[in-house]
């Protein structure tokens, strides 16, 4: 029988001292013939299969951390940033004339302070939208800080935002783009520092004391009014003309006023009654502490538009 070994469809012929011993062995002796599979001789290619699979399955971790760290990063953050800013907007949309809680209807009170806590809970995730941002977006860093600090007035945080918006106003004004947003801060900043000169008067503050937070309103207001104009020029004019009336009511009628904003929607915020006193005997401190303390109040008792 002839002396070779199939291997698949390949005929290998042995070496001579095989092919000797073969052909030398008795005849009623059979010589095996070895069939090979291809599984016992792998196809040369076949060998670096598996460890490049593994390579490759190897720097997948690597791969990731690259784009994380790298110029994915940036995606990364935004993306982040967008669904705290659709949290705040679903925020926004809440019910706030029911108890989330019982389902019952609640009366004004609780719907003032159901607003408030709306507001709040809006501002906070503006915020956390602005940190999670890269710090290469500037411009989209100051749009949030704005929503921020609108809401946080309409959560009756008046004086931390009071002097957030006159930050804000400088550096937009520094930035030289978007003056809607720049007319957006100084009607704000106007109708905050309304709200304030005129919950320190209504207690008794010394002039001394709330006429600075009244000519600050009585800044921003004239200057939309005289500069800005546009549509909302009657609105401007209004609001300028009422903050001069302000200044100069006497103590008396400083008693019968109303609470600011009565029937004038959101230009002057329709604020409950605000408190404010210096007292006899305290300090600067001490008074602003009190209008903290204070505004909150008031904004559990009325809102932006309520």
């Amino acid at each position: 029988m002839s002396a070779q070994m199939l291997v698949g469809q390949d005929v290998i012929t042995p070496p001579k001292s095989t092919l000797a011993s073969a052909t030398s062995a008795p005849a009623d002796v059979l010589t095996p013939t070895v069939v090979l599979t291809p599984a016992a001789v792998p196809h040369p290619r076949r060998r670096w299969i598996k460890p490049a699979i593994w390579s490759a399955w190897l720097m997948l971790p690597l791969a990731g951390l690259a784009y994380h760290v790298g110029a994915g990063e940036p995606h990364i953050q935004r993306d982040d940033a967008g669904e705290l800013v659709r949290a705040a907007e679903a925020i926004l949309t809440r019910d706030t004339t029911v108890d989330p809680a019982t389902g019952s209807v609640l009366d004004r009170k609780g719907r003032q302070e159901a607003k408030a806590k709306m507001h709040a809970d809006a501002a906070g995730k503006f915020a956390a939208a602005r940190a999670a941002l890269p710090d290469a977006d500037t411009t989209l860093k100051l749009d949030l800080r704005l929503l921020e600090t609108q809401h946080r007035i309409d959560a009756g945080e008046w004086l931390e935002s009071q002097a957030v918006l006159q930050g804000l106003l400088g550096e937009y004004e520094a930035s030289g783009r978007n003056a809607a947003r720049i007319d957006d801060i100084r009607n704000d900043l106007g109708r905050i520092s309304y709200y304030i000169s005129f919950a320190m008067r209504k207690e008794g503050a010394p002039e001394e004391d709330w006429r600075p937070e009244s000519d600050i309103a009585r800044q921003q207001f004239r200057h939309l009014a005289e500069v800005t104009g546009g549509e909302k020029l009657e609105d401007y004019k209004r609001d300028l003309e009422t903050v001069i009336r302000f200044q100069r009511l006497t103590g008396d009628e400083m008693q019968d006023e109303d609470q600011p904003g009565n029937g004038n929607g959101k230009k002057m915020g329709k604020k409950g009654k605000q408190k404010y006193s210096k007292g006899k005997g305290q300090g600067e401190t001490d008074a602003r502490e009190k209008i903290k303390s204070d505004a909150a109040s008031a904004a559990q008792r009325g809102g932006k538009g309520s």
